[in-house]
This record gives C-alpha cells, structure tokens and sequence, in this order.
C-alpha cells in the first residue's frame, strides 16, 4: 500500500461520489415536489426513468470505455487523441441518445406504455417524455465530457458540472416553474 495511490483514487472517487449524492438529494426533492402536485406524478417519473434506463445504458457502457481511453493516452502524453477520444464520444453519445429521443418522442404512448399503460398516468408520462426526448442529444454529449474530465483525471470538475446543474439549476427552476405551470412546469 502505498499512500500516495491511496490519496489519488480518493482525490479521483471523492468528487464522483459527491456528484452523485447531487443528483440523489435532487431527486429527492423533486419527488417531495411532484407528490404535493399530483400523487401519479411520481409514479410517472419511475416509470419514465425505467424507460431512460434503456436509453441511458449504452451510454453509460462507453463512458467506462472512454474514462481508460483518456486516462491511457493522458499518461502516454498524446493530448489530441485525449480531445480525439472525448469528442468522437460525445458525438456519438448525442446521435445514440438522439436516435432514442426521435424514437420514443415518435411514440410516447407505445414505449411509455410498456412499462405501464394505467388510463391515470399514460397521459402524464406522454407529457413528460414529449418534453424531456428533444434535450437528450445535449445529454449524451454532456455525459462524455464527464467521462472525459474523469479520465484526464479532474472529476472534480465533472461533481462541479453535477452540483451546478442538479442544485443550482434543476431544484429551483423546477420549484419555481411549478409555481407558475403545476406539474408540466417540473418536467420542464
């Protein structure tokens, strides 16, 4: 053991951990929101994030790929293929992601269906999938350069990425777009 490789897999995994408590504590949260405005919305959320699972998966296999890609060429000092290797990644991330989102915005009550065709919440999860399908590519993409920041060895930038986005961006808009349009304004 050797203390040094101790620290570095903390400095690494400590920022990946917190970022994941982010999202976490958002969800939290956003369920509290969603149960005050109609109790199906939750169960909408769980099956809508059911459904992204599969759409999410594929992606999450090619950031473990990319995090060793990058990690690999950072140590052997070839800095293009690091940028080469991130941004083929996101790109192909986007058009996977996109690809699904064009799918599933095409046929929102066919795939929400599958996973629950209750008359209550059908119209709701086609809501929510209608307006979350069109962002996904940004999703895809944004996912890679996480894996590209951990690679290079800077999670801490990517928890920074995740705190802003899921704190600073995603609870209070949703509290505050809830204000204004009900539950509509939490899927946006």
């Amino acid at each position: 053991l050797r203390g040094s490789v101790i620290r570095d897999i903390y400095w690494i995994g400590i920022p990946v951990s917190v970022g994941t408590l982010s999202m976490a504590a958002a969800g939290l949260f956003t369920n509290k929101l969603l149960m005050s405005l109609n109790p199906f919305s939750v169960g909408v959320m769980g099956v809508a994030m059911r459904l992204e699972g599969f759409a999410f998966t594929p992606v999450f296999g090619l950031f473990s790929a990319v995090v060793p890609m990058v990690g690999y060429n950072l140590g052997a000092c070839q800095y293009e293929r690091c940028k080469k290797v991130i941004w083929a990644a996101a790109g192909m991330a986007s058009v996977l992601m996109g690809a699904v989102g064009a799918l599933v915005l095409a046929f929102p009550a066919f795939f929400f269906g599958l996973f629950n065709s209750d008359p209550q919440m059908l119209p709701l999860g086609v809501q929510y999938l209608r307006i979350n399908m069109p962002v996904y590519p940004l999703v895809g993409g944004s996912i890679m350069m996480s894996a590209g920041f951990q690679g290079l060895g800077k999670s801490w930038i990517a928890m920074l990425m995740h705190l802003y986005r899921n704190l600073v961006l995603r609870l209070p808009f949703a509290y505050w777009f809830a204000a204004i349009w009900g539950l509509l304004g939490v899927f946006w």
